[in-house]
């Protein structure tokens, strides 16, 4: 054993005897060879047999470039579908349907879908709202459609074109979107949490003639005088604060300024309201979306509109 481990020594030290910058180099290039795609290996986004499964690739390709894949229901040589293809509950299966837009979107949740398999129905969908790990409210979708009519006739009956919607994620939130999309009006969607003047300065901006917001989320008084193109203030306000008058007009706008609290509302006018929406012939073309997109959160941020017309998919 000493004689083998004399002899191992022996053959280490002439290897490494003639060790200079060269082998140096050329040792690291091989470990770099090596070691770059161990450790900067890219995953693909999805498995190639998934892939393979629920698209097909375009037989011709760019030089350098990866295929264009697309869905198996509309392959290569076929035009994209566009929209929902919604369809009149009459018309044959054959026939194609329209694009759509948000108003069709919450009828398919309220009235459930029709199944092409054996012609049955699916039941309507549910929406939850999760208040941490025991508080948990089931919304009925027939109250929320009733809600979207009073909410937007409300609006409508005051002059209100453009509602700007200032809320956390709520049921009222998606309510006031789909009341502007069914009543003709379009909603302005303010991120929620922002600085007072970051929030009177978009309302100016985007030229918001009412504004549905949290109660106590912003000042009433600088709201009122600062935005001049205001009409109606609508107060969503939580349970634990209904015991107070929110109906307080903000000074110095005389009666230029409607106040109304959510609940109220709803309140008084539910057993008069339907749950049936207008038509699509009844109401008004939805109006566009204006969003505000930042970099950073208190940021102004960039005013984009989107149309609320499904497009191509």
């Amino acid at each position: 054993m000493p004689n083998i481990v004399e002899q191992l020594d022996a053959k280490i030290s002439e290897a490494l005897s003639g060790w200079n910058l060269y082998t140096t180099v050329l040792a690291l290039v091989v470990f770099a060879y090596i070691a770059y795609p161990i450790v900067f290996h890219d995953e693909p986004d999805t498995h190639p047999m998934l892939l393979a499964r629920q698209a097909s690739a375009s037989p011709v390709r760019q030089p350098g470039e990866s295929a264009v894949y697309r869905s198996l229901e509309v392959p290569h040589g076929y035009p994209l579908k566009t929209g929902l293809n919604v369809t009149e509950p009459d018309a044959p299966k054959w026939s194609g349907g329209k694009d759509g837009d948000l108003r069709d979107i919450w009828r398919q949740v309220a009235k459930g879908a029709h199944s092409e398999l054996g012609g049955s129905s699916v039941p309507a969908g549910k929406i939850l709202t999760v208040l941490g790990k025991e508080d948990i409210k089931d919304h009925d979708v027939g109250d929320i459609s009733r809600e979207i009519n009073i909410i937007g006739k409300h609006i409508q009956q005051h002059g209100g074109t453009r509602v700007a919607i200032y809320l956390p994620n709520s049921i009222e939130f998606l309510s006031t979107v789909f009341a502007c999309a069914f009543y003709g009006l379009s909603p302005i969607l303010i991120p929620y949490n922002q600085p007072f003047d970051i929030v009177l300065e978009l309302l100016q901006k985007t030229g918001a003639d009412c504004l549905v917001a949290a109660a106590g989320a912003l000042p009433l008084a600088d709201v009122g005088q600062r935005v001049s193109s205001l009409k109606e203030i609508v107060w969503v306000v939580e349970k634990s604060s209904r015991q107070m008058d929110w109906h307080q007009k903000p000074e110095g706008t005389g009666n230029r300024v409607g106040v109304s609290v959510w609940h109220d509302l709803v309140l008084d006018q539910k057993r008069a309201t339907s749950v049936e929406l207008p038509t699509n012939e009844q109401g008004s073309k939805p109006a566009n979306i204006t969003t505000i997109w930042q970099k950073k959160q208190g940021a102004m941020g960039e005013v984009v509109e989107f149309t609320q017309q499904v497009s191509a998919f």
